[in-house]
């Protein structure tokens, strides 16, 4: 029907009203043969030697660089990335490769490492200065004894209420306030503070020093990584692409921790230490995830990453729905037990209730299942250890086995899909690609095509590594000829006409062009246009 259409004077440049072609209906439709098919049909042949094929592709409809440097959303390659389904999976073959190919080597590869190296420097220093942190502690001074319970000889440790333990991060900004002893006389105070007036431009902490300088470089470089992504949007007029937080969610992450890493700042010269603390801590978790996006990019460690986020965005997410069905259920009938009676018990509280019925699914059963016993009413022990041990047969065995076994088919299937690496690897290309300008697109998009006669662009044909492929691909039939021509050689009586026919036979099959109707598996000399 294509053919009919084409020959009847159908073109193939034509749009429907969602801005889509017929390739590129074809890629959302996950048509693989309409699809190669018409790219068989727009293809502009150069030249053919045997089942060698120089050919040259439209990239107008491939290529998500459009011909002004805009993403071209509805290009084949962006379809067929971002779509799920098998059928596009076995579509990244062929020409839709080859261009990926082209992309990385051309200047996707040097970004990547780059970036990866960028965010390296940036945790390396981080971390340098989370481990000041755990050297640099408050001073003991600071450090006040309340007692809890005098039999028991209880005590807990508080912060001192002084400007200098509250700013024990930033203290090396003024001099250190003098406490002298109470027991000490008039005398010895006196000489004390005059020696301590002499001593105030020693009196600073260099480890408070270096955590404030790593701490500062950390701040740094988070507004540095703010003003790219603010600079991307631009990019893209400020239009929130949803494909790379889906695909990418470490991003996301660690975009967030760098707000968090701003947001210390101001805690830290505020003297809110407790708040400092608790922002560093979520900034930590959420920065170490971002390296899982450059593990997606090499072959080794890419398809672990990807089944981690299979199975937390596929199995975890629906044990979790169903999982938290059975324990709300469960927390609020265990707590009824326990409400009404004044004994010592874990079961006290709703939140109680529930964060030791999820340390029940962790087999942490004894001391869950001692609360039972100290009720005071042995029908109401007997009602609670019946529930309980239903909670721990359904919760704790059923479900947690059945999340096993359902990480254990997701491990499987990614493990079958050769390909799958190769849909998540052009995923992060697309991501890249994203995040540089219209004019440099052109120019990057320019080193891997050139412009025809019709200004359209295409590769450049045969590259060295292509000729180095064709060379290795001919070699056979060169030894093979040499190999005729000597036993031409040796027959006197039929040399000349022998000769002179393989002759004619190489000269059809180098000038053969347009009479061979070769197949889209030909030889890999493409020529993308």
């Amino acid at each position: 029907m294509v053919d009919l259409l084409y020959e009847l004077g159908g073109s193939l440049d034509i749009k429907n009203r969602q801005g889509l072609t017929p390739l590129t209906l074809a890629a959302i439709k996950a048509h693989k043969e309409i699809f190669d098919h018409i790219l068989h049909k727009t293809r502009i042949i150069y030249w053919q030697y045997g089942n060698v094929t120089c050919a040259g592709y439209p990239l107008d409809d491939i290529d998500t660089i459009g011909k002004d440097g805009s993403l071209n959303d509805t290009s084949a390659l962006n379809i067929i990335v971002r779509g799920e389904s098998a059928g596009h999976l076995d579509m990244m073959d062929g020409l839709i490769v080859q261009l990926l190919n082209e992309k990385w080597r051309t200047f996707i590869k040097f970004k990547f490492f780059q970036r990866m190296a960028m965010f390296s420097f940036y945790f390396s220093i981080c971390l340098i200065g989370l481990i000041i942190r755990g050297y640099y502690r408050v001073p003991s001074a600071c450090i006040l004894k309340e007692i809890i319970d005098k039999d028991e000889n209880t005590v807990k440790s508080i912060i001192a209420n002084r400007i200098e333990c509250k700013c024990h991060y930033i203290n090396f900004l003024w001099p250190k306030p003098y406490h002298h002893d109470e027991n000490q006389t008039i005398m010895n105070i006196s000489l004390d503070i005059n020696y301590n007036d002499k001593n105030k431009k020693h009196n600073f902490e260099p480890m408070a020093l270096l955590l404030n300088i790593f701490d500062g470089l950390s701040i740094i470089g988070a507004l540095i990584y703010i003003i790219f992504t603010i600079k991307e949007f631009s990019y893209q007029n400020f239009k929130l692409d949803s494909f790379i937080y889906v695909n990418d969610p470490t991003r996301v992450l660690f975009l967030f921790s760098c707000l968090l890493t701003l947001a210390m700042l101001p805690a830290r010269f505020t003297c809110s230490i407790i708040i400092d603390d608790v922002l560093c801590v979520f900034a930590i978790l959420t920065r170490a995830p971002y390296f899982f996006f450059f593990c997606r990019g090499f072959r080794s460690t890419g398809p672990f990453v990807i089944m981690i986020y299979t199975m937390i965005r596929g199995d975890l997410l629906r044990f979790c729905l169903i999982f938290l069905v059975f324990m709300f259920g469960f927390t609020q009938a265990l707590h009824v037990l326990f409400v009404r009676i004044h004994c010592e018990n874990d079961f006290a509280t709703v939140i109680g209730t529930f964060f030791h019925m999820f340390c029940v699914t962790l087999q942490q059963v004894t001391d869950a299942y001692e609360n039972f016993n100290r009720h005071p009413i042995t029908g109401i022990q007997i009602i609670g250890k019946m529930w309980f041990v239903t909670y721990i047969v359904i919760a704790a065995v059923l479900l947690v086995n059945m999340l096993i076994a359902m990480m254990g088919n997701t491990y499987a299937m990614v493990n079958e899909r050769k390909k799958e690496w190769l849909r998540q690897w052009a995923k992060i290309m697309l991501i890249i690609e994203q995040s540089v300008s219209q004019k440099e697109r052109l120019i990057q998009q320019s080193n891997y095509s050139k412009k025809n006669s019709d200004e359209r662009t295409s590769i450049e044909s045969m590259r060295p590594y292509y000729y180095e492929q064709l060379r290795r691909h001919l070699e056979p039939e060169c030894i093979s000829l040499q190999s005729k021509t000597k036993s031409i050689t040796a027959n006197s009586q039929h040399s000349s006409l022998l000769r002179g026919a393989i002759g004619v036979k190489n000269r059809q099959d180098l000038f053969r062009n347009q009479r061979i109707h070769d197949s889209f598996s030909s030889f890999d000399t493409t020529v993308l246009m």
